[in-house]
């Protein structure tokens, strides 16, 4: 089981510091791996210049960070979890792929603070580049939709709702090699992707996506068809 929640433990400096994380537990509940974010989401995650602005932004959290990018492992697989809006940095899924060596990508978020507009649709087309240029299937969990699983040219395998109760169930395939997205280009980057090996395993995934009605809908059908087309 891999998923996202808040984790509590003491920090570098001594401090006790809580972190936005993913966490792999094994089949005997025991947490087997867990990756903590990166890149924090100033005014919400963190405040910037420390507590000078608590009193306009009460709200705002007060995460650690590391700049650590492990994968999680489940047998032969190896795992990437970019979280939240991490995946919308290319540089940052870039080092987070050299550094880790996935064959899968998932991406963990909250995205019910968008409601019902377009957003969590850009969110989806964002996942699906991050796919194109790392040659690798992505499964997209998020609270409230649009989770999704990707396949490496960036199509949709299966996808949610926004604002829906589903299981979503999908075969992912392990990928391994570099990409045009994952490096300088130069000039033999023209046989870049032929240099991709199947790792031969087949897995089915399931996202189970727990969501209630925020409010009503704002009518943007035409431009959802056009983001997720």
């Amino acid at each position: 089981l891999l998923f996202g929640a808040a984790s509590v433990r003491s920090a570098p400096d001594g401090r006790t510091r809580k972190y936005n994380s993913a966490f792999l537990i094994a089949a005997d509940g025991t947490i087997r791996d867990g990756y903590d974010k990166n890149l924090l989401v100033p005014f919400a995650e963190r405040l910037p210049f420390g507590d000078a602005l608590r009193d306009l932004f009460p709200h705002a959290q007060d995460f650690g960070a590391t700049d650590a990018t492990p994968p999680l492992v489940l047998g032969d697989w190896r795992m990437s979890t970019p979280i939240c809006y991490e995946a919308a940095i290319p540089g940052f899924v870039r080092r987070m792929v050299a550094e880790a060596q996935p064959n899968l990508l998932v991406m963990l978020s909250n995205d019910a603070w968008f409601g019902d507009s377009h957003e969590p649709w850009i969110h989806l087309a964002v996942a699906r580049m991050r796919a194109i240029e790392h040659h690798r299937f992505v499964v997209r969990a998020t609270n409230s939709g649009v989770s999704a699983v990707v396949d490496p040219a960036g199509r949709l395998v299966t996808r949610s709702g926004l604002l829906t109760r589903e299981n979503l169930r999908g075969t992912v395939r392990a990928f391994d090699g570099v990409q045009v997205g994952e490096r300088e280009l130069g000039v033999d980057d023209v046989d870049v992707a032929q240099r991709v090996d199947l790792a031969g395993d087949v897995h089915d995934v399931v996202v189970d996506e727990a969501a209630h009605h925020v409010r009503d809908g704002i009518g943007l059908a035409d431009v959802r068809e056009e983001l997720v087309a």
